[in-house]
């Protein structure tokens, strides 16, 4: 079987129905002949509910080549590099199971690696909200959003998000894999890496995708665990870059933002703006995840304590 020019890798875990949709648009990616073809490859992160039959019944009804492999329950680093693994693709796309997007996705970041000759292409997330709910910026960069409000008020293209990247098979061979040792910021650390080894970035700003936010993950306490940890995670891939006493000097950065944020907090509780007030408390979990981690990392030496 000739081997196709991209693989899509969707990692997943007990999330056989929006698995399914994700899927549903993965099979109807439109590329020209001459592209070569793709395929799909799912990493079924020891799921326990309907994924493995949701997969091949997707496969069925399907001309596109899709394939479940499995990993083993260790965090989506490894599942992502379970699936770097099974991919037969030079190129190796990656989508979450909880996004959507339109046919021309994939040909938009082939088309942008080939005419930039960028090995690592990345492209917009937006974040789709249930009807009549509203989050601030803040919130929306927890959950993913690409490029934030800061970065497109300051024009900055920002590194590839996890969930809307294409990556040449060499970036790896350069650079290493996903580390699995994180829990989560796999994605961003990759990027740090490969902006270190000078790869060639790219951005496809047509290449969309969607980021489905349910009604649960909008809980402010649910909102905060995931500040927390974004923040956690930021440290670690800052404490792999500058080390154990130069990011001292960020934490100090991070300290004085956490004040400037609790005088916003009060000015939202007196405008009684619960957006904002969301906003504010979000920022401070994120804030409070990095300080913990950088004083644990620099205490310890060892970022995954």
């Amino acid at each position: 079987m000739t081997a196709p020019t991209a693989s899509i890798v969707v990692c997943t875990r007990n999330r056989c129905a929006s698995l399914e949709e994700a899927l549903a648009d993965m099979v109807n990616q439109r590329l020209s002949e001459r592209s070569g073809g793709y395929e799909i490859v799912v990493v079924d992160d020891a799921s326990t509910d309907d994924t493995a039959r949701v997969v091949a019944r997707v496969g069925r009804q399907t001309r596109t080549v899709v394939r479940r492999v499995s990993a083993e329950g260790r965090g989506v680093a490894r599942a992502r590099n379970v699936g770097v693994s099974a991919a037969r693709g030079r190129w190796i796309a990656f989508f979450d199971d909880d996004q959507r997007t339109e046919p021309t996705w994939l040909a938009e970041l082939l088309n942008t690696a080939e005419r930039t000759g960028a090995d690592l292409v990345g492209g917009p997330i937006e974040v789709s909200l249930p009807d009549g709910v509203a989050v601030g910026p803040v919130v929306r960069g927890i959950y993913g959003e690409l490029p934030t409000q800061r970065q497109r008020r300051r024009g900055i293209t920002p590194p590839p998000g996890g969930g809307n990247r294409l990556v040449h098979r060499r970036v790896f061979e350069r650079i290493g894999l996903h580390d699995e040792a994180m829990i989560t910021g796999e994605d961003t650390d990759l990027s740090a890496r490969a902006e270190a080894a000078r790869v060639d970035f790219g951005w496809a700003p047509r290449a969309v995708v969607r980021h489905l936010i349910t009604d649960e993950r909008l809980d402010p306490r649910t909102i905060l665990a995931y500040g927390r940890k974004a923040g956690a995670a930021k440290a670690w891939v800052d404490f792999k870059r500058l080390g154990r006493w130069r990011i001292a000097g960020s934490a100090a950065v991070v300290l004085a933002k956490a004040g400037a944020n609790a005088m916003l907090t009060l000015l939202a509780m007196l405008r009684r703006s619960q957006v904002d007030l969301i906003d504010c408390r979000a920022r401070a979990s994120v804030f409070g995840g990095y300080l913990a981690k950088t004083l644990r990392a620099m205490s310890t030496g060892d970022p995954t304590q």
